[in-house]
């Protein structure tokens, strides 16, 4: 829609009285026509930008669960394994933070099993957890085995801790133990990978873990050459006949196909995380635990306290509960442990978005909910046993991130809790007690003694200032380092913060500024996890939330709006992963939120442009039509767009109107419901609207209303004739954009009445003498007079020609239409080009500009039909309908006639063909009839017309699947004598008589023979008579043997079947773009601005570049020292070599600015370059821009915005006035592109003007 052109320039888009005062009173600001959107855009949808919009879309699909957890513990406690490295004292010696030392083995060994398990279930409560204590190899196979089968297609977790027996052999061995414990028994990882099958996620904590990883990735490449072995064999041992596979098809759709059972095995997609390199030994510093790899992976908060603890050297100072002192639960954000784990989130999930590949970010940090806590913890590992002589490894292999900035934020985050812990343990030592800001004494007394301090008490918790921090930062990016290639990396610390309810509307605010950067940065938010969040939100009930809530919602729908279906589910329902999992009452469906958010009457006016705009975009599945009908959304709408509030904001009519056609579009509930409220008519008010673009818009909901299959009754066809005529009052709108939707829309009516059409077509042609077939024939003899020639007149594929006089005369064969309802022409499901012929000029660029015979054709029997119709006085609904779609039909903007001919051509199409299905059936009739006829009786002559010169009352009657009996209402044949078309003689009368029917005679050999030839005459003389008759579709005079059940079938099939549109436009979509570019300062931003959704003027104004300012100022130096000098001008002429003009007349219009000379012929219009080396035609263009369907001749040019961006308006004779940019640069001479046509339309539509007579000219002044 109208905003603003271009950020980067300097345009003044304030159009209130106070900004135009403003900017009138500077001295170099100019007025700018036709530079809204309508005029430079193309009417087309949103171009995908990125290529990571594949990414998150394929990953959001995808999402999986990790289902089933096996816990493999081979500890076995007081044995040391051989080769188990180095072996210190003291030495770490600490499992899941639990001393095994301090109880028997075995009871030590299920504690610290189980706390595994409890870590675990932190992240996934509902999986399925099995775990195995030292355990032998029929114990694994069964428990993955078991695993596997019940996860079904979801992952497994494989977690094996090594720590008890030796290190990975380079066979690709893991241990574990024979039954009685007295030997080290070695599991194949091959065999390991085809019980757990994929996909499945494993961790090996042990030493030398690289060895199982790549020894897992080269057995995943044995077991698929192992499966393409059996495939191939399979495939040729096969002997049941196979069915036919392609070369294009992948294996595993070829393996599907020849129902081959064993899937082809996907073990390199299974995932992987490795304690260590395959020359490294765990970690055994005695103040760490020997499971350190799990303690990062499973409690990351503590493991980075004690490792900061060590790092700064600080860990006396601190008792050695210090871990489990920390107060409060990680799900509860408010507790120093909640905002802990809630930091931690933000960083790691930040490190990984700016760190990994995109794939690889949304795969393992967006996919599940217990893969992506994994990841966070495994970059903490990496970098804490880094800091002990261990690299992590992993599959898919990962960048370090050890050293990111983002890690001394949480350093410093654990430095300010440390400091909280140690306040709070020192306060417990003192002879005060702290409740608040009350403090007691400690005593033995029965009463305390309240102590009044005046400060804080250090035991209070303080909350970390990260996230406003991190937002400050957000917000300094956006208003200064604005990188569309570089996206910033708070991003998603920013999605973090929306969890929080003291930051949530900041957040939200910062989000909707940076979504509103434009397409790109609506992909990055949706590609770092932005949609479950704001998803969530839809359940906040706070009012202050809902205009950031909901301009981020429609951000998201302009890009992506199959996101819409999330919106028609419960709030509740389908919780989104990534954020803490909570009971959610279910209280009503989502979409609801926009909708109570527009009816609000608390609501600004311009914000509910929003909400409009999310529930137009809704409004496209019946699901949808039928929850916006039942709330009664029609009557909402309409009182909005008949209010005071929607006259003062454009934007808020167009997507009020698109909203309501949509809803009703192939609906009847909503369809109905219209007719019952009368809210159709109020949308005929809009078609007068002063905006463009409302119009249009009204013009596609009264298309939409029409666009219905639904059963036939009078009141129906009432209503769409109303809404037909009501549309058909713009078909000499001034805007391309309004006309484009009335074809559009018309279509629907002229489908839904076809049959109508088609025999008002036939007897309109009848009455003009034309004969479709006939100018169908003529056109294909065109085929064989084909020639191509070059500008010598050189022979190049046919007979000799004269050279033309003046450039490049070619003759070539191109491309034109034949009538194909599938395929689409310029965007326009219109016509499928075929090959015609026809004398064709070609310009130096090789652009046709003659037309095609059958445009040729097509013109003039459009002209014949417009004269017929506009002669009568009166004229039927059917008539004003297809009157203006001829009109249209002629458009001087091509594509606006093109869209309408397709529609025009349908009909004619379905009219001849009907007529040929008419002369079909009762041709067969004649022949069943007249072979009863001379069966019953011997004639010499055609009985029929013996019957005819007799006047008898015994008249045959020939109607569309009528009985052949008399029947009342029929016509006669002599009725069909009388409306033939006067081109076809009736055929005369046979010069025999006829035997009376009450007398028969036997009939000899010879009156056989005579009545046979007799009875073939008959027939072609009837046939040829009633072929000529005008076609009536609609009539049912079928009561004798043709009245069949099928018949009627089939016009219930009709019925059902849905309308397929013949043109359409992407009006919808290029509206949609306006909430794809920045657009929040229009809708949150002050009041001057806001301005801009309700200006309907087609100019703006704007300052003079500087290159414009110093050419003018130049101009005026030239001209006064000239004027000074008083110089006679050595020549008044310009030299340029011109075509001659057909009517030897060139009009002349002269550049302001530019060194440039705009001549027209009346047909072409030269752009002369005339500086002081040379004079030279440097382009040209057709005025009509090739269109076949305007002669006229241009007689007038004349140059608007001379000052900023040059356009040149055409003027024609016949009052058609085009609008051509010549694409100048607005900084230089240059061209930036070929010229091309921004608007054309009559103006002067008091009456039609397509032919042109000398009486009949327009003089512009």
């Amino acid at each position: 829609m109208d905003i603003p052109l271009n950020e980067n320039e300097t345009d003044k888009h304030d159009h209130s009285n106070h900004g135009i005062t403003l900017l009138e009173k500077q001295t170099n600001v100019v007025t700018r026509f036709f530079q809204e959107n309508r005029h430079v855009d193309e009417i087309v949808g949103m171009r995908e930008e990125l290529q990571q919009k594949d990414a998150w879309k394929r990953y959001s699909k995808d999402r999986m669960k990790t289902v089933s957890v096996a816990l493999v513990m081979c500890l076995h406690i007081g044995v040391d394994p051989p080769d188990s490295g180095p072996k210190p004292n003291p030495r770490a010696k600490l499992e899941m933070w639990f001393d095994p030392f301090s109880c028997s083995p075995n009871k030590a060994a299920t504690k610290i099993t189980q706390a595994l398990q409890k870590a675990y279930e932190k992240w996934q409560p509902r999986a399925r957890y099995k775990h195995l204590i030292d355990p032998t190899i029929d114990d694994v196979k069964s428990l993955c085995t078991s695993m596997r089968r019940n996860s079904k297609e979801d992952r497994v977790l494989f977690h094996y801790n090594g720590h008890g027996v030796p290190r990975p052999t380079q066979n690709g061995e893991i241990w574990v133990f024979n039954k009685s414990f007295t030997q080290y028994i070695p599991l194949s990882i091959y065999d390991l990978q085809a019980w757990m099958s994929s996909p499945s996620i494993y961790v090996w904590d042990c030493s030398a873990a690289e060895v199982i990883v790549n020894s897992f990735n080269r057995f995943a490449d044995d077991h698929v050459r192992e499966w393409q072995k059996e495939f191939d064999d399979f495939q040729e041992l096969g002997n049941l006949p196979l069915p036919p596979i392609t070369s294009h098809m992948t294996q595993d759709e070829q393996a599907e196909k020849l129902n081959f059972d064993k899937k082809r095995p996907r073990f390199k997609d299974c995932i992987q995380l490795g304690a260590c390199r395959a020359d490294e030994f765990l970690p055994t510093n005695p103040d760490l635990p020997a499971d350190l790899f799990t303690a990062c992976l499973t409690s990351p908060i503590q493991t980075s306290v004690l490792w900061y603890l060590i790092k700064t050297g600080r860990k006396k100072q601190f008792s050695d509960t210090i871990l489990d002192e920390i107060p409060g639960q990680a799900v509860d954000r408010r507790s120093v442990m909640g905002e802990l784990n809630w930091i931690f989130t933000a960083i790691t999930d930040t490190i990984a978005w700016n760190s990994l590949p995109r794939d690889d970010f949304h795969k393992l940090f967006r996919q599940d909910l217990l893969l992506a806590s994994l990841f966070r913890s495994f970059l903490l590992a990496e970098k804490v046993m880094s800091a002990h002589g261990c690299n992590v490894v992993s599959s898919p292999s990962l960048p370090s991130t050890s050293d990111h900035p983002l890690w001394e934020s949480w350093e410093y985050t654990l430095d300010l809790t440390l400091k909280y812990l140690a306040n709070l343990q020192s306060a417990k030592d003192k002879d005060y007690l702290s409740v608040g800001r009350d403090h007691f004494y400690r005593s033995s007394h029965e009463l305390s003694y309240l102590i009044d301090f005046n400060y804080n008490t250090p035991t209070e918790q303080q909350h970390s200032w990260f996230f406003i921090e991190q937002l400050n930062a957000f917000e300094i990016w956006l208003d200064y380092g604005v990188d569309r290639n570089k996206p910033p990396q708070q991003l998603p610390i920013v999605l973090q913060v929306l969890l929080s309810q003291a930051h949530r509307l900041r957040a939200l605010e910062l989000l909707a500024k940076f979504l509103d950067l434009g397409q790109w940065a609506i992909d990055f938010s949706l590609s770092v996890g932005i949609f479950p969040y704001v998803l969530k939100l839809l359940q906040s009930n706070t009012k202050e939330l809902r205009p950031w809530l909901s301009f981020i919602w429609a951000k998201i729908l302009a890009v992506e709006p199959n996101y819409q279906t999330e919106l028609f589910k419960e709030n509740g329902e389908d919780a989104p992963q990534g954020t803490p999992q909570r009971t959610v009452k279910t209280e009503q469906l989502r979409f609801l939120y926009f909708a109570n958010y527009l009816e609000d009457h608390e609501t600004p006016p311009r914000q509910k442009v929003v909400p409009a705009f999310i529930i137009a975009i809704l409004n496209n599945t019946k699901e949808a039509q039928k929850n916006f009908t039942d709330r009664g959304f029609i009557n909402s709408a309409i009182g909005l767009l008949t209010g005071p509030e929607a006259h003062q904001f454009r934007l808020l009519k167009v997507w009020l109107l698109i909203g309501i056609g949509r809803l009703w579009a192939e609906y009847d509930d909503a369809r109905w419901q219209a007719v019952r409220l009368d809210s159709y008519s109020k949308v005929f008010k809009e078609l007068k609207n002063v905006s463009p673009e409302v119009r249009a818009a009204a013009i596609y909901a009264l298309g939409c209303l029409v666009r219905n299959k639904s059963e036939y009754n009078e009141h129906a066809f009432y209503i769409d004739q109303q809404v037909s005529d009501e549309i058909c009052k713009c078909t000499r709108d001034g805007a391309a954009l309004v006309r484009e939707e009335l074809v559009v829309a018309l279509q629907w009516y002229i489908l839904e009445f076809e049959d109508r059409f088609a025999k008002m077509i036939l007897n309109l042609m009848d009455k003009l003498g034309i004969d479709l077939e006939d100018d169908d024939r003529e056109i294909e003899k065109a085929d064989d007079a084909m020639t191509v020639t070059d500008k010598n007149g050189r022979l190049l594929n046919g007979n000799e020609r004269s050279p033309s006089a003046f450039g490049m005369n070619i003759e070539r064969q191109s491309s034109y239409r034949k009538m194909r309802n599938s395929h689409s022409v310029n965007g326009y499901y219109a016509e499928e080009p075929i090959r015609r012929s026809g004398s064709l000029y070609v310009d130096s660029e090789f652009n046709i500009v003659n037309s095609d015979p059958s445009d040729i054709s097509f013109r003039n029997r459009a002209i014949s039909q417009i004269e017929a119709l506009e002669k009568r006085t009166f004229t039927e609904p059917l008539e004003r309908t297809w009157l203006s779609l001829l009109r249209l039909s002629l458009d001087p903007i091509n594509k606006i006639a093109r869209m309408a001919q397709a529609l025009v051509k349908k009909v004619e199409a379905h009219a001849i063909s009907e007529k040929k299905k008419l002369a079909s059936k009762i041709s067969v009739n004649l022949s069943n009839y007249i072979d009863e006829k001379y069966q019953s009786s011997e004639v010499d002559d055609d009985p029929i017309e013996t019957e005819e010169a007799a006047g008898g009352n015994n008249e045959v009657r020939f109607i569309v699947g009528s009985p052949l009996g008399p029947m009342e209402g029929s016509p006669t044949d002599r009725d069909m004598v009388d409306h033939a078309s006067p081109r076809v003689p009736s055929p005369a009368p046979s010069s025999g008589g006829s035997s009376s029917r009450t007398h028969p005679v036997k009939p000899s050999i010879h009156s056989r023979n005579s009545s046979k030839a007799a009875k073939d005459t008959s027939i072609d003389n009837i046939r040829r008579r009633v072929v000529q008759q005008p076609f009536t579709p609609k009539r049912n005079m079928m009561k004798g043997q043709f009245s069949t059940a099928a018949t009627a079938s089939t016009a219930e099939t009709k019925k059902r079947e849905q309308l397929q549109p013949i043109v359409k436009t992407h009006f919808v979509d290029w509206c949609s773009k306006v909430f794809a570019a920045p657009i929040l300062h229009l809708i949150h931003g002050n009041l001057t601005d806001a301005d801009n959704l309700t200006d309907d003027r087609a100019i703006t104004q704007t300052n003079m570049t500087d290159w414009a300012e110093h050419m003018e100022e130049a101009q005026k130096q030239l001209a006064e020292s000239e004027f000074d000098g008083r110089k006679p001008c050595d020549s008044q002429l310009v030299a340029a070599r011109i075509p001659p003009s057909k009517t030897g007349k060139l009009t002349l219009a002269m550049s302001l600015l530019r060194k440039y000379i705009y001549a027209c012929d009346g047909e072409q219009v030269y752009m002369i370059r005339n500086d002081s080396q040379k004079t030279e035609i440097a382009r040209h263009f057709k005025c009509a821009a090739d269109s076949p369907f305007t002669t006229d001749q241009t007689t007038s040019l004349i140059l608007i915005n001379s000052r900023s961006k040059e356009m040149l308006m055409c003027g024609s004779q016949n009052g058609i006035v085009r609008v051509w940019d010549p694409q100048f640069s607005i900084h230089s001479q240059e061209f930036e592109g070929v010229p091309n046509l921004v608007s054309a339309s009559l103006p002067l539509n008091d009456q039609f003007r397509q032919s042109y007579s000398p009486e009949n000219t327009t003089i512009y002044e």
